[in-house]
Order: structure tokens, then sequence, then C-alpha cells
């Protein structure tokens, strides 16, 4: 009975927390993102080492243990990755994507480049292989919305930089995705061509069941109409989406980003097959969405902090001459990173603005969030990831390492974005339109929009 009061008490800080952070992110426009984080942080490793000291709570330190939040981490970081990429695709619209697909592309494609090379670039300097490099630079490429949302409407830009923009967010994961998958599975089938086999078929799979499901249920939508169920019914054909492409060798991951974006596009698939939308199923799914969403990413957040692994045991795995193997190598690790970011972004942006002068705005706005995460986790709850697999021998070591890593890149661009952007802002013109100032589209959105 104590145990289910325990666990019934942290579900109700854990929704706490994420509300107060957020109602701090509405007073001041500074990301709830390192609240959360330190928040994980201090009931995690910072109460596991105050109770090797006496005056700790052994019982918070004993319920998230490292070994426990390792067991759980498969679970935690697919439920995030479901839950994130169906919130995302929803709100990319067909007609917008089509619109301004060209000018995102051209401006988005050099800076996921940038950054992988950058950042697997100052990993392989730094002794890590490079199969596992490149899987960091991936990981790192995605700039987050959410957290971006804290930094964006204090700017004044136009509406052609919001809409590239937005469709930055969406090309990192319709992209970042399938790559990172791509390389876990050279990585345990024989180095980079090894690869190219189990991409294609990872590709095929995830595109017919994440397009099959997809259509399936945007008709089902139209039998659910006014069921009280009708989102938790989505959101098991959701899950069932994920792990039916998981289990058959596809990425579930992908399979529900086209999930998300044929029921986030609803009408428009409707008025393809000459039926007409008649019911407002859309707008609910989105509105019970967004609360599902809300005590994910806290609970994601908070469980990533709570997973940091203290400077003892989070060494990097090989020896660097000079700074040997322990925590000196991932602090130089962190603050190379960093600047990598910083530099894949400025670069692509600043010379794109020599002929696009809005491009520019874009600059500061380079803050990771839960994508990044997420996808830090992933080569360790692949299915090769097994004792006595030579995938795990490779990996295994650089777990600790790949957690720490994106805890403190997290932290450190929101941070850093933040004063970007006010720097920039005090330099704009102050004959700057207010109409020209970002406001994201709120949530959740008529089907009539789409």
């Amino acid at each position: 009975m104590v145990a289910a009061s325990v666990i019934l008490l942290a579900c109700a800080a854990v929704i706490l927390a994420g509300f107060l952070a957020g109602r701090f992110f509405q007073r001041s426009r500074f990301p709830d993102v390192p609240i959360l984080l330190g928040l994980g942080l201090l009931i995690g490793p910072v109460n596991r080492w105050a109770a090797t000291k006496g005056f700790g709570w052994d019982d918070l330190a004993s319920g998230l243990s490292a070994s426990r939040l390792h067991d759980v981490a498969p679970l935690a970081t697919g439920l995030a990755l479901v839950v994130l990429l169906f919130d995302s695709s929803m709100d990319l619209e067909f007609k917008a994507f089509g619109r301004n697909l060209s000018p995102a592309a051209v401006h988005t494609l050099p800076i996921l480049l940038c950054t992988i090379l950058f950042v697997g670039g100052v990993a392989m300097l730094l002794g890590m292989p490079p199969l596992l490099a490149a899987m960091l630079g991936v990981a790192m490429t995605n700039v987050d919305q959410a957290v971006s949302a804290g930094v964006l409407p204090r700017m004044r830009i136009t509406e052609a930089a919001r809409a590239t923009y937005l469709l930055e967010m969406a090309f990192y994961d319709l992209l970042s995705i399938p790559i990172l998958v791509s390389l876990i599975a050279g990585a345990g089938g024989g180095g980079a061509i090894g690869a190219v086999n189990p991409f294609v078929s990872l590709l095929s799979i995830s595109l017919a069941l994440g397009i099959g499901a997809g259509l399936c249920w945007v008709f089902a939508l139209r039998r659910l109409h006014e069921h009280p169920h009708s989102y938790m019914l989505t959101f098991a054909a959701i899950l069932a989406t994920y792990a039916s492409s998981e289990l058959l060798g596809g990425s579930g991951a992908l399979s529900i980003l086209l999930f998300g974006l044929l029921v986030g596009n609803r009408s428009w698939v409707m008025r393809r097959f000459g039926k007409r939308l008649v019911d407002d199923e859309h707008r609910k799914v989105h509105a019970f969405h967004a609360e599902i969403t809300f005590f994910v990413r806290t609970l994601y957040f908070l469980f990533l902090g709570a997973s940091v692994a203290p400077p003892a045991e989070a060494g990097w795995p090989v020896l660097v001459r000079g700074l040997g193997q322990g925590t000196a190598v991932l602090a130089v690790a962190a603050v190379a990173i960093l600047a990598a970011i910083v530099a894949a972004r400025y670069l692509p942006v600043r010379l794109a603005a020599i002929k696009r002068p809005d491009r520019a705005q874009l600059a500061p706005v380079f803050g990771r969030g839960l994508d990044t995460a997420v996808l830090c986790t992933l080569p360790f709850i692949a299915p090769g990831f097994i004792p006595g697999s030579s995938y795990y021998a490779t990996v295994s070591p650089w777990e600790s390492v790949f957690v720490n890593l994106a805890f403190i890149t997290i932290l450190l661009t929101v941070v850093l974005s933040s004063i970007f952007v006010y720097v920039s802002e005090r330099r704009a013109p102050k004959g700057a339109r207010p109409e020209d100032a970002l406001v994201l589209p709120a949530r959740p959105r008529s089907p009539s929009a789409r």
C-alpha cells in the first residue's frame, strides 16, 4: 500500500512540476527545459549521492537507482518517441509543406549535414568509433520546436522565415530518424556497407505500415464520430503501429511520423477519395494528445536528468592524450560539441543570408530538446543491443557518455540560444513591424484549416 501511495504521489509531483515550469515559461518566456532537467538531476544523481552520505532520501534513491532507470529506458524512450513524433507530424500541413518545400530544404539540409560532420568530427578526434560518432552527430541535429517556442515569440520575424523554421523542424524528424536507424543497422551488420540493405528493407516496411495504418485510421475516425473514447482508440492505434513496425523490422518512429501526417491532414486525404469531412474528431484528437504530450514530455526530461551518471562513472571510454579517460574528456567534448552545433548553424545561415537576408533571423535559434534526448538513447534500445553481440561490445561503453552529452547539450543550447536571441533582438532595427513577430500556431487547429 505504501508503494502504491508513493507512485501516486510521484505522478502528482510530475504533473505539478510540468505545470509550474510551464507557468514560469509563460510569464518569463524562459524555456522550462532547464528547470525540468535540473529537477531530474536533483532527485536522481544528487539524491543518490546524498543518500550515500546519510542525509538523502533512501527510498527515492533506491527507486531511481541507475540500474532501475537503465531497465526502464527502452520503455520510456519508446513512449516519448511515439508521443513526440505523432504530435509533431500532426502539425505539418501538406499545402504548407509543398509551398515552402524548396526554400526550407535549401535552408535545412546544409545545417543538418554540417552538424553531422562537425559533431561527428569532434567525437572522432576524441577517439569515438566512426559509426558511433556519426550516430552522435545525427542525434544532435534536431532543433526542438517546443524548446524554441520559448525564444521565438520575442523575435521580429517575417512570415517567410516563420514557414521556413516550421518546415525545418519537420525535415529534422523526417531525415534524422531513418539516418540514425540505418547507422545502427550498419554498426551491427558490418559497417557502413552493411547498412544499405537493412535500410531499404526498413524503409519499405515503415512506409507500408505507416501509410497503410494512417489511411485506415483516417476512415476509422469517421466511424468514431462522437464516440467518447475516440482518442484512446487512436492512441492504441499509434502504439500498435509502432510496435508492429518494430517487430517486422521497420522503424516504428518513421511509421508513426507517416501515421500522424495522414491523420493530421485528414480532411485533405478525405477529399482525395471524394468524401467530405463532416465531423470534428480531429480537433478532439489534437486536444487530448496535447495533454498526453505534456505529461510524457515532463516525465522524460525528469527521467533524463535523473539518468545522468555521476562524474566518476561517466568517463570517456578511450584514452585521449593529455586528458586521459576521465570526466575531463567529457567536459572538453561537451564544449567542443556546443561550438560545433553553433558553427554548423551559423555558417550555412550566414551564407544563405547573402541572397536571402531574412534567413539570418533564424541563426540564433538552435535550442535542443526532447528529440535530442530520445535520439541519444536510441542506439542503446536497438534490437541488436544484446550482451554478447558485436554491436553491444562496440556501443555499450558509450551509453553514459551519450546520455550525459544529451543532458549537457540540451541545457547549454537552450540557455545560449535564449541569450543569442536576446542580443540579436536588441540589435534589430527599432522600426521593425510588430506584425512580423512570430507567433507559433495555436493547438488544436480546426480541420477546416487543412
